[in-house]
C-alpha cells in the first residue's frame, strides 16, 4: 500500500492506473515439461491456483469455475509461445465472494497480470493480449498517470472513485509502471468505511 511505500511519490515515472477489483486473488498457470529424449514430446502442467494454494483437485470454487467457463488452458496454450511457463493472475468475482459488490450472478474473472519467466507484461498490452482471447481485464482508469510530488492524502483521494464494474464505490487503484515491473495500491479510505474493513 502506498501509506508503507511512500518512496513511489518522489519517483518520476509513468504508471498505469488500474481499477482495484474486490474479489478473490486467482493464478492459473501453464508449465512446459520438457520429453527426455528428442522423440519424447513435450508435456505441459496446467495448474489453478488460489492466493496461496494450488487447487490440485477439479471443484466448485469460483478459481476452477473461472478456469472452465474461459477454457483457460487452451488460451495458456496459446499464449505459452517458446517460454517454459505462462501465468494469468486475476481476481475473481462471484455471488458468495466478498459480499458480492458488483451483483454477479455466477463467477467471473478479470485478468490483472500476465506473466513470463521474464518478468510481467506492460497492463495496456497485457489488456489487448487477452482481450484478443476473450477474457475480461481490470478496468484501466488511466494509460499514464505521474504521481511525482503528490502526498499520500491525493493518492488516497484520487483512488476514491465509483467502480466501472457497477453502481458503487470502487476499492481503489493499483498503479503500475508501464513496462509492469513495479506496483503499488491505494486503497479508498471511504471504501473501507462504508465496508468496515
Amino acid at each position: 500500500r502506498i501509506q508503507n511505500a511512500p518512496f513511489y511519490l518522489d519517483m518520476d515515472c509513468p504508471y498505469v492506473a488500474t481499477e482495484k477489483v474486490d474479489g478473490q486473488s486467482g493464478t492459473f498457470t501453464l508449465q512446459r515439461i520438457k520429453g527426455k529424449h528428442f522423440w519424447n514430446k513435450d508435456t505441459y502442467d496446467f495448474a489453478v491456483c488460489s492466493r496461496n494454494l494450488r487447487k490440485w483437485t477439479k471443484d466448485t470454487s469460483s478459481f476452477w469455475t473461472v478456469a472452465e467457463k474461459y477454457n483457460l488452458e487452451e488460451i495458456l496454450h496459446k499464449l505459452i509461445g517458446d517460454n517454459e511457463w505462462v501465468a494469468i493472475q486475476g481476481e475473481c468475482v462471484a455471488p458468495n465472494v466478498q459480499g458480492n459488490k458488483y451483483k454477479v450472478t455466477e463467477p467471473d474473472l478479470y485478468v490483472f497480470n500476465l506473466v513470463y519467466p521474464n518478468g510481467r507484461v506492460g497492463s495496456v498490452e497485457a489488456k489487448k493480449i487477452v482481450v484478443e482471447h476473450g477474457l475480461k481485464f481490470v478496468p484501466i482508469l488511466e494509460e499514464s498517470v505521474s504521481i511525482k510530488g503528490m502526498s499520500v492524502a491525493e493518492v488516497l483521494e484520487y483512488a476514491t472513485g465509483k467502480s466501472k464494474l457497477y453502481d458503487t464505490l470502487r476499492e481503489g487503484i493499483v498503479f503500475r509502471s508501464l513496462d509492469g515491473k513495479q506496483s503499488f495500491k491505494a486503497v479508498s479510505p471511504e471504501f473501507l468505511i462504508k465496508h468496515n474493513e
